[in-house]
């Protein structure tokens, strides 16, 4: 045709150009290394790295713990077996029995969380900062978890079913924003402060049962069984699934007040001992030696166990102050 180039001249037929090789590919894309490909992307290697280190220490320092224990409950069933029948078995079987118990609230811990929902849990003073749409997503979250509480049962000293049934027909009416203030007020509130009623309970009863117990182990078994206990209950009647920081601080609080129930007997003994060494006091000084370590010790195991139930109701709101 006139005009027509040569170049670009076909019969009728549409002409397609080769497909690229290898090497032209790799220069048609600039400003990527072959290094940098599949590299994968690293949100905070340092948090991670931390979390790792922080969760080997706590199974090597778990793993020393049970061992010492373990031969801590061996003596005292040998001690128990020189004590007669007729004492020394029915102890013997609640020793066996709390462990037994621990362990089985421990397990249902593991299998509760799994029908618990996620929950995003803000930094502090952020929900006012975030857009309608992220209010919007956390809102559904919400629901979820006030469809597991009415499903699961609400505490007894918890009232607030006719405000669950006002803020569901409220969910899709109301902003997102004011809805969410509502829900923390109303709902989260509540559950927080029966929470900590539980744990106090708790607590008080883990530490009195540390001051009478005679033998380290027991009082070992005491301390991990309330600690259990507690965060058992806080996951109960928040039913929030927790994150892997609540689970670590978790696995911390429970160490700590398990390893003080075995040593806290020998500080303060020690203590009492340079105290009545200065004081120099002989009238009940005696009685004052005897109770001092065991009140130290319930003291102690009531303290860590509070703290870890406290601590555990603070990580799981998901709009902390």
């Amino acid at each position: 045709m006139p005009g027509e180039l040569l170049e670009g001249a076909t019969s009728g037929r549409t002409v397609v150009p080769p497909p690229f090789n290898e090497e032209e590919v790799d220069n048609s894309t600039p400003g990527i290394s072959s290094e940098a490909v599949g590299r994968p992307l690293q949100s905070n290697g340092r948090r991670t790295v931390f979390r790792r280190a922080l969760g080997g220490l706590l199974v090597v320092g778990f793993g020393v713990l049970f061992f010492f224990l373990a031969l801590e409950f061996v003596q005292t069933i040998n001690l128990l077996l020189t004590w007669p029948a007729w004492v020394g078995w029915p102890v013997l079987g609640v020793l066996f029995a709390l462990v037994i118990y621990a362990v089985y609230r421990l397990l249902r811990i593991l299998w509760s969380i799994r029908r618990m929902p996620i929950i995003d849990r803000l930094e502090p003073g952020e929900l006012n900062q975030l857009s309608g749409g992220r209010k919007e997503a956390i809102r559904d979250q919400l629901l979820k978890q006030l469809d597991y509480l009415r499903n699961q049962g609400l505490p007894e000293g918890v009232d607030i079913e006719h405000l669950l049934d006002r803020l569901e027909s409220e969910a899709r009416s109301h902003p997102a924003g004011e809805w969410l203030n509502d829900y923390n007020r109303l709902v989260l509130g509540p559950l927080g402060i029966e929470a900590r009623r539980k744990v106090r309970q708790i607590a008080l009863t883990a530490g009195a049962s540390a001051a009478l117990s005679p033998w380290r182990i027991l009082d070992a078994i005491v301390a991990f069984n309330g600690a259990i206990q507690s965060a058992h209950e806080v996951l109960k009647i928040h039913g929030i699934r927790p994150d892997q920081s609540v689970a670590v601080a978790f696995a911390f609080d429970t160490f700590l007040s398990t390893f003080l129930a075995v040593v806290v007997e020998d500080v303060s003994s020690d203590l009492v001992d340079s105290l009545t060494a200065q004081v120099s006091a002989e009238t009940g000084a005696a009685a004052t030696k005897a109770l001092a370590p065991k009140i130290a010790e319930g003291l102690t195991t009531a303290v860590f166990v509070r703290r870890l139930g406290n601590r555990m109701v603070r990580r799981l709101h998901p709009f902390p102050n």
